[in-house]
C-alpha cells in the first residue's frame, strides 16, 4: 500500500498540517457495508465497508465555473474491528485502505 504508516509516522504528518495550504471544500462520504464476520465468543465483529468520497468545490481557479461542482474524490475500504457488549458497540480499530492514489494539494481531511 502506498501510505502504509504506523501511528508515529501518521502523527508526524498530521502535526505538519497547519503549515500546509488547505482545501476547504465540503467532503461527503458514502459507506456501504460489504461483510460482517461476528465472533460470538470474543464479542467482536470484523466489518468491511466500501467508502466513496465526493468533493463539492467552494471555489476554483474560475470560481464562477467551478463553484458548487461535485466530483468523485476518493474510493476505498473501511476495515473495522468492533467490540459488542450488551449495551453498546465500540469501534476498536479502523483501517482506511484507499484505492485512490492521487489526492489534490491541500486535501488533508481524514476520511
Amino acid at each position: 500500500m502506498w501510505a502504509d504508516r504506523d501511528f508515529k509516522a501518521m502523527k508526524a504528518s498530521f502535526d505538519l498540517l497547519p503549515r500546509h495550504n488547505s482545501d476547504r471544500s465540503k467532503l461527503t462520504r458514502q459507506v456501504s457495508i460489504y461483510t460482517v464476520d461476528y465472533d460470538g465468543a470474543a464479542h467482536e465483529a470484523n466489518v468491511v465497508s466500501a467508502l466513496t468520497v465526493y468533493r463539492t468545490q467552494l471555489d476554483g481557479v474560475n470560481s464562477y465555473i467551478d463553484s458548487g461542482q461535485t466530483s468523485l474524490y476518493a474510493v476505498g475500504l473501511y476495515k473495522d474491528r468492533i467490540k459488542v457488549t450488551d449495551d453498546a458497540a465500540k469501534l476498536m480499530e479502523r483501517v482506511v485502505q484507499l484505492d485512490t492514489r492521487q489526492l489534490d494539494i491541500g486535501s488533508h481531511k481524514p476520511f
